[in-house]
């Protein structure tokens, strides 16, 4: 027979020690350790059997309740083994005395004891839902609230341990009202509604809407139990298709959002410290439109910059995640407003901690900031109990949702219809397939949407001047240097001599051209001179032999040969007798090489008389 001891292996009156068990049965020894650390003072008056020690009349009752708590669920948990058959470790014992003694745990939840009723199986659902992705996180909770309510109706009818097959339509319908005059039943019923500041209650008739979404979730549940056999046909197929049409049906009132002035007016008010959190949040989630749930999920991480220096804003939607076949993000550009509120706040209202701003703090700010900067435009909302529309100001009936629903009408407005080439049906999948809006097409769309200009990023996220974002350092490569523009400058010839070349004053001065020497003429000492580019423009002109001879005998230089022309015509009595030429006889000089006759018409040679 298995016997259960307080196992502790110190003596010391001092410090602390962790409450634990352990069960012998034969060979077998198992462990259990309940994670509390119990001074060892107070520990000191239990026995190993868990009853006081003799003479002792001070101790901790509550302790002592613990104890023989702790000692009951190892009993239960040790038998449940042994009759299933478990292995005999201290895991499995620990986890199966956590679950006798938290029955509403998750595991317990989902591994239940003996045949479940409504309640039971209801929750087992949603956390099966959760657990294989099918729900998320939000739905999660929101599922849960419901199968709460649903408790509470069963509690105050009576039927807490009611199982699923017994559920008729008859009770389904009962619940159906009873979500609507739940609110009537919050003072009858204290018990049942505490006042534990987690938990809200009705304070008034909830929508019908609100009514259709608990059916639906009620619905699935039952759906659910009848695919897998476990009731024969769900409550929801025994009542008739117009009541069930009538019952599920849902109505929406007519669509509010803020107008594009209206927006730049929330945008350009000053606002009180109080008040900036949530108008950071609400001007900011109007220009990216996701649920608020993924909005509080943004941090600097999510930020990005495109090629083009477009910063954008990339996620995952939670909510469709688990459905979509392709896990694509969505990207929003950063329009210059957002883009300001994102560098100067960094995403502070979404950062983790004690004093973390709630979306149940920002849907109670919100409609006092719209009323402050003046959104006070009449909007209707139907009445279901007078069945016609109301008129409130909008400010009244904002929450988070209205950021989202004032980006949409804003890019709708601006977008193009992509059927309107007629190309393809209204409706047509194949559009989406022939063509993706990229970064920079949304970028330029949102800018005409909220009245923005457009500008540009570096990739650090820091503003381009100058309308070009900053390319990434790269190492530059050292380049030759480039030659400065003009004449190149003449390179001279060093091994050559003074006396190599004829120079001007030379050929002033002396009446023949010095010859050049043999030496120089034979040679073979190659020229280190670099041949010089000839400048653009006219060839110089070689001066011919003849005008060399007329240099050295005058000392003058040739008279520049005239471009030939029709002589003038003189008249008789005009002429004058010119005098006579000075005649030069040189020096007998060698016989100079012909002349080549320049192209163009011969020159008229006057003969004398």
């Amino acid at each position: 027979m298995e016997r259960i001891k307080l196992y502790c292996r110190t003596t010391s009156a001092r410090g602390t020690t962790n409450l634990r068990f352990r069960l012998t049965d034969g060979t077998t020894v198992l462990y259990y350790s309940t994670g509390r650390k119990i001074p060892n003072k107070e520990l000191s008056v239990f026995t190993p059997d868990g009853t006081l020690r003799p003479r002792v009349t001070v101790y901790n009752p509550k302790l002592k309740a613990d104890i023989d708590e702790y000692m009951k669920a190892i009993n239960q948990a040790y038998f449940r083994m042994k009759s299933k058959g478990m292995d005999m470790r201290s895991e499995v014992l620990q986890a199966e005395v956590n679950k006798v003694m938290n029955p509403d745990s998750t595991d317990a939840i989902l591994h239940p004891e003996g045949e479940e009723n409504l309640i039971q199986r209801y929750y087992r659902y949603i956390e099966e839902a959760y657990r294989d992705g099918i729900i998320g996180y939000q739905r999660h909770s929101q599922y849960l609230s419901k199968a709460r309510r649903l408790e509470r109706f069963l509690t105050i009818k009576g039927f807490s341990q009611i199982k699923p097959v017994q559920f008729d339509s008859k009770m389904l319908m009962d619940f159906r009202q009873f979500c609507f005059d739940e609110y009537q039943y919050v003072k009858r019923y204290p018990k049942l509604y505490p006042k534990d500041g987690v938990h809200r209650y009705p304070t008034q008739q909830i929508s019908s809407n609100s009514v259709v979404h608990e059916m639906k979730a009620l619905k699935a549940f039952f759906n659910e139990i009848e695919n897998t056999d476990e009731i024969f046909k769900s409550p929801f197929r025994r009542i008739s298709h117009e009541r069930l049409k009538t019952v599920m049906r849902v109505m929406y009132d007519e669509p509010f959002f803020l107008r594009a002035s209206e927006l730049k007016k929330v945008i350009e008010t000053e606002v009180p410290e109080e008040l900036q959190e949530a108008k950071d949040m609400f001007v900011l989630n109007c220009c990216l439109g996701c649920r608020i749930g993924d909005f509080k999920n943004l941090s600097m991480d999510k930020v990005a910059v495109s090629p083009e220096g477009i910063p954008y804003i990339h996620y995952i939607p939670h909510k469709t995640m688990k459905i979509m076949e392709n896990i694509i993000e969505i990207k929003t550009p950063l329009v210059r407003v957002a883009y300001n509120i994102v560098m100067r706040t960094r995403f502070s209202f979404n950062e983790t901690g004690n004093d973390r701003y709630t979306v149940a703090l920002y849907n109670k700010d919100l409609p006092k900031l719209l009323a402050y900067c003046g959104i006070d435009r009449k909007v209707s909302k139907f009445n279901e109990t007078l069945g016609e529309n109301e008129y409130f100001p909008l400010y009244e009936l904002a929450t988070s949702r209205l950021a989202r629903k004032t980006h949409v009408d804003m890019m709708s407005k601006v977008q193009v219809n992509i059927y309107a080439a007629g190309l393809h049906a209204e409706g047509s999948e194949a559009v989406h397939r022939y063509t993706n809006m990229e970064i920079e097409d949304r970028f330029a769309l949102m800018n005409v949407a909220f009245g923005q200009r457009p500008y540009r990023v570096n990739p650090d996220l820091t503003l381009v001047k100058r309308g070009r974002p900053k390319a990434e350092p790269k190492v530059e490569e050292p380049q030759p240097e480039k030659r400065r523009p003009g004449r190149p400058r003449k390179v001279k010839d060093l091994s050559a001599s003074p006396s190599s070349e004829p120079t001007n004053s030379t050929m002033k001065t002396s009446t023949s051209p010095t010859p050049m020497t043999s030496s120089l003429k034979t040679s073979t000492v190659p020229s280190t001179e670099v041949p010089v580019k000839r400048r653009p423009g006219r060839p110089r002109k070689i001066k011919t032999a003849l005008q060399q001879d007329v240099l050295v005998t005058t000392g003058m230089p040739a008279k520049p040969r005239k471009k030939p022309v029709r002589p003038k015509k003189v008249k008789p009595e005009e002429v004058v007798a010119e005098a006579p030429a000075p005649v030069i006889t040189p020096e007998p000089q060698e016989t100079p090489a012909p002349v080549k006759r320049r192209p163009g018409r011969p020159r008229k040679t006057t003969i004398p008389e």
